[in-house]
């Protein structure tokens, strides 16, 4: 492991609404977490690969009598760099990508954004515990976030070198949850 030194430094912004049938919040943050090591990038500051640029995150909320609440959550987090090739090599018929520039983090995988959905079915209060039923969706738009992208030799066309996404979850995933306090 090489000794790195490592700087970071951003803002957040909270905007919350407690009060009311409607409530939720919006928070923003804008950062940057830069790396910088003998040997690595030419001893240049490179992109740390957990760097999100852009965090977005809403939740809202609304109240349907006096037993629902419907709840909604969006968010939205810019790409993390990652090393992608600008050239290849050849060995034994195998195209290899390979990044001539030396650059590391030289590019950033798409943006990750999803939009989660619940209801929440509140039990009888009182006596020796509380309880509420919750029915939720993970993922409504069933998008498939890229988690990180590698190269690999297109089988059809040995001569080009295809981008490969990896997501790690990419359906809707539904769930109900029993919960209770005593």
């Amino acid at each position: 492991m090489l000794p790195a030194r490592g700087r970071a430094y951003g803002a957040e912004f909270f905007l919350e609404k407690t009060l009311g049938r409607f409530t939720g919040w919006v928070s923003y943050t804008l950062s940057r977490s830069l790396r910088k090591a003998e040997g690595i990038n030419n001893g240049n500051w490179f992109f740390n690969r957990y760097d999100r640029t852009h965090v977005l995150n809403t939740v809202l909320s609304s109240r349907l009598g006096k037993r629902w609440t419907v709840s909604g959550t969006w968010v939205y987090y810019s790409g993390t760099p990652a090393t992608f090739p600008t050239s290849r090599l050849e060995i034994q018929g195998w195209q290899i990508p390979y990044n001539t520039s030396g650059r590391r983090n030289n590019y950033r995988v798409g943006p990750y954004h999803r939009l989660d959905l619940s209801a929440t079915l509140k039990g009888r209060e009182g006596g020796k515990w509380n309880s509420s039923w919750v029915f939720s969706l993970y993922n409504v738009y069933n998008r498939r976030n890229p988690y990180s992208v590698f190269f690999q030799q297109d089988p059809d066309n040995p001569v080009r070198t295809q981008a490969v996404r990896l997501s790690v979850v990419g359906s809707i995933i539904p769930a109900v949850t029993y919960n209770f306090s005593f």
